[in-house]
């Protein structure tokens, strides 16, 4: 069963373009980089994301959104407790945003 692992995030005002795209550049890589524990295949099935450029003005301030999809609640599981690229990451990354929405579902779970 497919699990989608949704991120919403801004970053702290005045942050510099390299700690940003130092943050940005380590998402992306959530997908080569984050290995099944056994097998060291990635975890993540697939990766989309991007700036935000809806002229809704719905976004509350949020900048930039991921999607990664996970073959498995388990290996989504993995990843968000255990993996070690995601633990080195994470306070790379909550250094440089100031908010964020995590959101995971499973497709056409309603």
């Amino acid at each position: 069963m497919v699990v989608s692992h949704v991120v919403l995030l801004s970053f702290k005002p005045g942050i510099g373009d390299v700690q940003k795209e130092e943050a940005l550049t380590r998402l992306r890589e959530i997908k080569d980089k984050a290995v099944h524990p056994t097998t060291g295949k990635p975890l993540v099935k697939s990766l989309t994301g991007g700036k935000n450029n809806s002229p809704k003005g719905y976004n509350k301030g949020y900048e930039y959104a991921f999607t990664w999809e996970f073959d498995t609640p388990e290996d989504r599981d993995y990843y968000t407790f255990k993996d070690p690229y995601h633990t080195s990451i994470t306070p790379v990354i909550l250094d440089a945003i100031e908010n964020i929405i995590v959101v995971d579902f499973t497709p056409h779970e309603y």
